[in-house]
């Protein structure tokens, strides 16, 4: 089951990112589902302080793709009308993310023109990139340095061979200044 509120769910399609969200309305909840194939993967609720009156989405190119939103879209209650937004969390957020921001369908210029659509031609949609123009795509974003991480227990040993290095290496400064002055005292003088 995905609710068991009394409320209408209202379904809102992200076709490009493959999201469903409904809107539980007379509810506070928004669900949101990641369909892959025929399964649905439950992500996080959006739950708002007042009961929802219902939802709309705004079209694609008006989320913040730079702040990671895949969805903007405006919610109805009985006191305001929200502007919120539905945001991804990603580990380099400075790039354009466009593996979950491929080319979307315009929906500002029509595909064909009207003559065009009433003999009845086809047309296939037209798509633009989101990308900002002063963002490089995630996919052209050079390598990420990945830190090794050692386990502390590991660290405290390296310290320990690194202290007796250390302590080697003075060992041998010892006995080259031990040497050195043997052979000042030898009769070389370098200041003659």
């Amino acid at each position: 089951t995905i609710d068991v509120g009394p409320g209408v769910l209202a379904p809102i399609a992200d076709v490009d990112t493959g999201i469903v969200y409904l809107d539980d309305r007379g509810s506070r909840l928004t669900h949101a589902f990641e369909v892959v194939g025929d399964q649905l993967f439950e992500l996080p609720k959006l739950e708002l302080p007042q009961p929802s009156l219902g939802m709309a989405a705004l079209p694609k190119m008006y989320a913040n793709v730079a702040q990671c939103e895949v969805l903007r879209a405006y919610r109805l209650s009985a006191q305001s009308l929200e502007s919120i937004g539905f945001r991804v969390p990603r580990k380099r957020p400075e790039f354009f993310q466009n593996d979950i921001f491929p080319d979307t369908v315009d929906t500002e210029i029509p595909a064909i023109d009207t003559q065009a659509w009433l003999n009845g031609d086809p047309a296939s949609p037209r798509l633009i990139s989101l990308c900002p123009r002063d963002m490089k795509p995630l996919s052209e974003a050079p390598p990420e340095v990945v830190r090794k991480r050692v386990p502390a227990v590991k660290a405290e040993a390296e310290t320990d061979n690194t202290k007796d290095t250390i302590s080697a290496m003075l060992n041998r400064i010892d006995e080259t200044d031990e040497e050195s002055e043997k052979s000042a005292d030898s009769g070389s003088d370098w200041g003659d």
